[in-house]
């Protein structure tokens, strides 16, 4: 997806964005989908908590919970879901604009760590 490069030191602002703003808008998505990832995974934690039993007996038709806390936690599952990939979706986007502009690889990365830790 990358254009043809042209012969030449590569523009300081590709895109109009220096490094540091894009990296910061790629570290920023990640952060978000880290934390839309983490609240995801407690939210199915405490419906597992409040519902231990995988299996359920109930009249034809009754199969929905009716206790308020695992309904909210449903709700909350379902927004968060929705939200984890409109997020990933925009940082697909973000990429694609990157990749366009001519954006270095590294200035899409995480920071990495150093190697002594």
């Amino acid at each position: 997806m990358r254009p043809p490069r042209v012969a030449g030191p590569p523009p300081e602002t590709p895109g109009g964005k220096d490094r540091e703003k894009w990296s910061t808008e790629f570290s920023r998505l990640r952060t978000e989908i880290a934390g839309l990832e983490q609240q995801i995974a407690l939210a199915q934690e405490g419906i597992r908590a409040a519902a231990p039993d995988d299996w359920s007996f109930s009249p034809t038709g009754g199969g929905m919970p009716s206790d308020p806390e695992v309904l909210r936690l449903r709700a909350q599952l379902r927004r968060d879901r929705q939200s984890l990939e409109a997020a990933r979706q925009r940082l697909r986007d973000l990429d694609v604009e990157a990749s366009l502009a001519g954006v270095p690889d590294d200035w899409m990365q995480p920071p990495t760590a150093p190697a002594g830790d």
